[in-house]
């Protein structure tokens, strides 16, 4: 069972950054993940740049005089040390969603609409998920309130029902206590898979009959080419 950012020595940094959903460890060794139909800890520490979150969605904003105004890019975020954006289920990461609650900024770290990582983003914000109150109320009572808007931040609050980027860990953390949202398997980037394997994010997906169409394609694909490969042998 995992730890929760309630116990001795685990903190959450929550109340820093609204957006920042994962727990950071007080002493270095360990991450949330999930092995088989349960979580655990496991790996290398997260690194300790978390806290700069900020400065991705500053990244965002263009200033003229006192307006600030969010430039919505329509396109994953590119560029140095920001990952191929692609979905759990191999192919292009879709958006999750550009304009949250009609508030015209987008969700995800660099704050374009989808759930796109780079080494910058140590919480790792990959889960397009669907919010619930259920969720969002548990999200709270651990330390991350997700409900409560801070402009400061481009964070506009999220609702029950808002498609949001949530952080891997978080989404693991309370899978364990039976609180996990819904999620879009399309929109939720491939490296949530270091965390959660592929079986338990179907159980929750919004998109779980499209998903497993794709995959048999795709497992279709693959036996004809290993067909294709031993008629050559």
């Amino acid at each position: 069972r995992v730890r929760s950012g309630q116990e001795p020595g685990w903190k959450g940094l929550a109340s820093a950054h609204p957006s920042f959903c994962a727990l950071v460890p007080a002493r270095a060794g360990h991450r949330f993940a999930v092995s088989s139909a349960r979580l655990g800890l496991a790996g290398p520490p997260l690194r300790g740049s978390m806290l700069l979150l900020l400065g991705s969605a500053a990244a965002l904003l263009r200033t003229t005089g006192r307006t600030q105004r969010l430039v919505l890019r329509g396109e994953p975020a590119s560029g140095p040390g920001i990952q191929v954006p692609r979905n759990v289920l191999g192919g292009d990461l879709e958006c999750c969603c550009a304009n949250v609650g009609g508030s015209g900024i987008g969700t995800g770290f660099y704050r374009d609409g989808f759930c796109s990582t780079g080494v910058d983003d140590a919480g790792r914000h990959t889960v397009c998920m669907e919010a619930t109150a259920e969720f969002l109320e548990f999200s709270a009572s651990v330390g991350n309130d997700l409900s409560t808007p801070m402009p400061m931040y481009m964070f506009p609050g999220v609702k029950p029902g808002d498609q949001w980027c949530l952080c891997a860990q978080r989404w693991a953390q309370a899978y364990n206590e039976g609180k996990a949202p819904k999620l879009h398997l399309k929109r939720t980037h491939e490296r949530t898979l270091d965390h959660v394997p592929l079986e338990i994010l179907l159980d929750y997906a919004v998109d779980r009959a499209a998903a497993e169409a794709e995959l048999m394609v795709v497992d279709a694909a693959r036996k004809a080419l290993e067909a294709s490969f031993s008629v050559l042998d």
